[in-house]
């Protein structure tokens, strides 16, 4: 039979398991990152002037081109059902 705690335990290590019992909550990885993951990089938002109306300006946020580009990549791959394709 599994103990959870255990298995937390190896997966996440001593220290994030006691810090739990503690109340607090420790902040990090908890996956180590694959070397044929895109890289992640310049994924924030801008702001793009959408219109002027009676000398307002209306703005709108656009996502950076790169992180459209990796959304679509994880889209395409969600609904292949390959795992392999994810990797």
């Amino acid at each position: 039979m599994l103990n959870v705690e255990n298995e937390l335990r190896s997966i996440l290590g001593r220290r994030s398991t006691d810090a739990l019992q503690r109340g607090r909550m420790i902040f990090g990885k908890i996956v180590k990152k694959k070397p044929t993951w895109p890289e992640i990089k310049n994924v924030g938002l801008s702001m793009e002037l959408d219109r002027t109306e009676d000398n307002i300006l209306w703005f709108r946020f656009s996502h950076h081109t790169y992180y459209r580009e990796l959304q679509q990549s994880f889209w395409i791959a969600s609904e292949s059902l390959n795992h392999n394709f994810i990797s």
